[in-house]
């Protein structure tokens, strides 16, 4: 179950002083202009390689953190994400992706990011009004798309991160 295996690594991590959780940002690019947004959306900042990504989750494993979120800019924004995913994965955290669940997230896109290891997914939105969420994003039909990837994510992603906690 979800909850018992993460209580278990915060105490384990807790007691041994290690990092529970961490964020790698894979990318700059966004397919949004979210208007609270400080991230450099700039589309000529270098993305690391896979190379240089299997490096960075050698380092990352040293430090015995158990879960990882994978964040940017957009992730489902890069070609090579379910290789990305499966290069942690090899190193046993439990994944997770912070997306916009926008357009580009597609139904074969999330079904081989699972296969790869995807365990979590979290979408974020600020309101559930289409016509504001439009407006923070600058984009069309946000909260429409962000619906839809929530919704392909519970009949993809593995079950028992489906379950309630309670």
């Amino acid at each position: 179950m979800k909850f018992e295996s993460t209580a278990l690594g915060l105490v384990l991590s807790k007691l041994a002083g290690t990092p529970f959780y961490i964020r790698f940002h894979l990318t700059h690019r966004c397919n949004y202009r979210c208007r609270m947004c400080g991230q450099n959306h700039s589309n000529d900042q270098p993305e690391l390689s896979l190379a240089d990504i299997r490096i960075a989750a050698e380092r990352i494993a040293q430090l015995k953190a158990y879960h990882l979120v994978l964040t940017g800019g957009e992730p489902f924004l890069r070609p090579d994400l379910p290789e990305i995913i499966s290069i942690f994965k090899h190193h046993h955290f439990s994944i997770r992706i912070q997306t916009n669940g926008g357009a580009h997230v597609t139904h074969d896109l999330l079904s081989k990011c699972a296969q790869a290891g995807l365990q979590d997914i979290s979408v974020s939105i600020d309101t559930l009004n289409p016509g504001i969420q439009d407006h923070i994003c600058q984009g069309h039909h946000v909260v429409e798309n962000a619906l839809r990837t929530l919704q392909m994510s519970r009949h993809i992603l593995p079950t028992e991160f489906r379950k309630p906690m309670w």
